[in-house]
């Protein structure tokens, strides 16, 4: 499935609920504040206004949701809000760019039940600076592999498969 072309739109509440459900009220406040102020910087898109009204939920489309279950994950492990947005910024890019053969499509299908191997939902980071930024494979459609993480003394990776596999039911649902 290429999450860029997935028209189906949902409101933050049941995405926030996939994302981390059993939150308690003050760290689901917290959540819904950190999403709405990524949604307000341009890190997470919505379809139509960015700014919602009284009365007017934003409403995300199904790539944005993935992306923003990226982002919340990134913020879990610490890191600085600079690397979650270069890494943001890479995975759209790749959506666009790639649809259906990126792994964060990739990981889509296997939350939504398909046979994906998790190596090829795999994502890595590297300091370049004091900012962490997303190093893509060799080749497009394949997941970054042993030589290009050879490249650099200290990598992160991430399994893009265990951060939208919570997403399954709500990308499953027609």
């Amino acid at each position: 499935m290429a999450l860029i072309n997935d028209t189906r739109i949902w409101p933050r509440g049941p995405i926030l609920d996939a994302i981390a459900p059993g939150l308690n009220a003050t760290d689901r406040a917290t959540l819904e504040k950190r999403a709405a102020r990524w949604t307000n910087e341009g890190i997470v898109l919505v379809e139509g206004p960015k700014y919602a009204g009284s009365g007017r939920h934003r409403r995300y489309p199904a790539a944005e949701v993935a992306l923003l279950a990226v982002a919340e994950t990134l913020h879990q492990h610490r890191l600085q809000i600079d690397a979650i947005e270069n890494v943001i910024i890479a995975l759209r890019s790749q959506l666009t760019h790639s649809p259906g053969a990126n792994p964060i499509d990739l990981a889509a299908d296997a939350a939504s039940g398909q046979t994906v191997e998790p190596q090829d939902t795999l994502i890595a980071l590297v300091p370049v600076g004091d900012l962490w930024h997303p190093i893509g494979p060799e080749k497009a459609g394949q997941a970054v592999g042993t030589a290009e993480l050879a490249q650099y003394p200290v990598s992160v990776n991430i399994c893009l498969f265990h951060i939208l596999k919570p997403l399954g039911s709500l990308l499953t649902k027609l």
